[in-house]
Protein backbone atom coordinates (compact mmCIF):
# COMPACT_ATOMS: atom_id res chain seq x y z
CA UNK A 1 0.00 0.00 0.00
CA UNK A 2 1.34 3.39 -0.90
CA UNK A 3 2.12 6.00 1.72
CA UNK A 4 -0.31 8.43 0.16
CA UNK A 5 -3.14 5.91 0.25
CA UNK A 6 -2.34 5.06 3.88
CA UNK A 7 -2.43 8.76 4.81
CA UNK A 8 -5.83 9.15 3.13
CA UNK A 9 -7.16 6.16 5.06
CA UNK A 10 -5.87 7.61 8.32
CA UNK A 11 -7.50 10.96 7.52
CA UNK A 12 -10.77 9.37 6.39
CA UNK A 13 -11.17 7.10 9.42
CA UNK A 14 -12.12 9.90 11.88
CA UNK A 15 -14.55 11.34 9.32
CA UNK A 16 -16.18 7.94 8.88
CA UNK A 17 -16.47 7.50 12.65
CA UNK A 18 -17.98 10.97 12.98
CA UNK A 19 -20.51 10.20 10.26
CA UNK A 20 -21.45 6.92 11.91
CA UNK A 21 -21.88 8.64 15.26
CA UNK A 22 -24.00 11.37 13.68
CA UNK A 23 -26.17 9.27 11.39
CA UNK A 24 -25.97 5.85 13.01
CA UNK A 25 -25.29 2.53 11.42
CA UNK A 26 -28.88 1.33 11.11
CA UNK A 27 -30.90 1.21 7.92
CA UNK A 28 -34.13 1.31 9.93
CA UNK A 29 -36.49 4.21 9.32
CA UNK A 30 -36.53 6.90 12.00
CA UNK A 31 -39.38 6.70 14.53
CA UNK A 32 -42.63 8.44 13.59
CA UNK A 33 -43.21 11.95 14.95
CA UNK A 34 -45.05 12.13 18.28
CA UNK A 35 -48.86 12.30 18.08
CA UNK A 36 -50.51 15.73 17.96
CA UNK A 37 -53.20 16.39 20.60
CA UNK A 38 -56.68 17.39 19.54
CA UNK A 39 -57.17 21.15 19.90
CA UNK A 40 -59.82 22.88 21.99
CA UNK A 41 -63.26 22.25 20.51
CA UNK A 42 -62.36 18.81 19.12
CA UNK A 43 -61.76 15.26 20.35
CA UNK A 44 -60.94 11.70 19.28
CA UNK A 45 -60.94 8.24 20.85
CA UNK A 46 -57.24 8.64 21.64
CA UNK A 47 -57.15 12.40 22.17
CA UNK A 48 -54.75 12.69 19.22
CA UNK A 49 -55.26 13.72 15.59
CA UNK A 50 -57.30 13.05 13.50
CA UNK A 51 -59.96 14.83 15.55
CA UNK A 52 -63.71 15.41 15.34
CA UNK A 53 -65.21 18.84 16.08
CA UNK A 54 -67.60 18.96 19.03
CA UNK A 55 -71.19 18.83 17.75
CA UNK A 56 -73.61 21.70 18.35
CA UNK A 57 -74.99 21.38 21.88
CA UNK A 58 -71.61 20.18 23.16
CA UNK A 59 -68.15 21.61 23.86
CA UNK A 60 -64.55 20.50 24.46
CA UNK A 61 -62.56 22.73 26.81
CA UNK A 62 -59.33 20.70 27.10
CA UNK A 63 -56.52 19.83 24.71
CA UNK A 64 -56.25 16.11 23.93
CA UNK A 65 -59.87 15.33 24.85
CA UNK A 66 -61.44 11.94 24.20
CA UNK A 67 -65.06 13.11 24.25
CA UNK A 68 -67.29 16.15 24.06
CA UNK A 69 -69.41 17.39 26.99
CA UNK A 70 -73.08 18.38 26.61
CA UNK A 71 -73.94 21.97 27.47
CA UNK A 72 -75.51 22.21 30.92
CA UNK A 73 -78.97 23.61 31.67
CA UNK A 74 -79.01 27.38 31.30
CA UNK A 75 -76.52 27.17 28.41
CA UNK A 76 -76.49 26.19 24.74
CA UNK A 77 -74.14 26.01 21.77
CA UNK A 78 -75.40 26.46 18.21
CA UNK A 79 -72.06 25.91 16.45
CA UNK A 80 -69.73 22.91 16.06
CA UNK A 81 -66.14 22.86 17.30
CA UNK A 82 -66.55 25.12 20.31
CA UNK A 83 -64.66 25.21 23.61
CA UNK A 84 -67.56 26.52 25.71
CA UNK A 85 -71.32 27.01 25.79
CA UNK A 86 -73.26 30.26 25.76
CA UNK A 87 -75.50 31.46 28.58
CA UNK A 88 -79.19 31.71 27.74
CA UNK A 89 -79.73 35.42 27.06
CA UNK A 90 -82.19 37.58 29.00
CA UNK A 91 -85.72 36.71 27.88
CA UNK A 92 -84.94 33.02 27.37
CA UNK A 93 -84.02 29.81 29.20
CA UNK A 94 -82.53 26.37 28.55
CA UNK A 95 -84.04 23.55 30.59
CA UNK A 96 -82.20 20.47 29.24
CA UNK A 97 -78.67 19.22 28.54
CA UNK A 98 -77.11 19.57 25.11
CA UNK A 99 -79.26 22.40 23.80
CA UNK A 100 -78.46 24.03 20.47
CA UNK A 101 -80.66 27.06 21.15
CA UNK A 102 -82.39 28.86 23.99
CA UNK A 103 -86.18 28.86 24.36
CA UNK A 104 -87.88 32.26 24.42
CA UNK A 105 -90.00 33.13 27.43
CA UNK A 106 -93.76 33.24 26.80
CA UNK A 107 -95.13 36.50 25.45
CA UNK A 108 -95.21 39.29 28.03
CA UNK A 109 -92.52 37.67 30.22
CA UNK A 110 -88.75 37.83 30.51
CA UNK A 111 -85.94 36.61 32.71
CA UNK A 112 -84.07 38.89 35.07
CA UNK A 113 -80.63 37.66 34.07
CA UNK A 114 -78.66 35.40 31.75
CA UNK A 115 -78.32 31.64 32.15
CA UNK A 116 -81.90 30.88 33.16
CA UNK A 117 -82.65 27.17 33.41
CA UNK A 118 -86.43 26.99 33.61
CA UNK A 119 -89.57 28.57 32.21
CA UNK A 120 -90.42 29.42 35.81
CA UNK A 121 -87.55 31.96 35.63
CA UNK A 122 -89.67 33.95 33.19
CA UNK A 123 -91.51 36.74 35.01
CA UNK A 124 -94.10 39.28 33.86
CA UNK A 125 -92.67 42.33 32.19
CA UNK A 126 -93.42 45.37 34.38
Amino acid sequence: MSTRRRRLQLLAAPLLLSALALFGTSCVDPPPPPPVDCALGSYSATGDEPCTPAAPGTFVDTVGATSATPCSVGTYQDQAGQASCLLAPIGSYVDFLGAVEATLCPSGTTTLGVGSASESDCVAVP
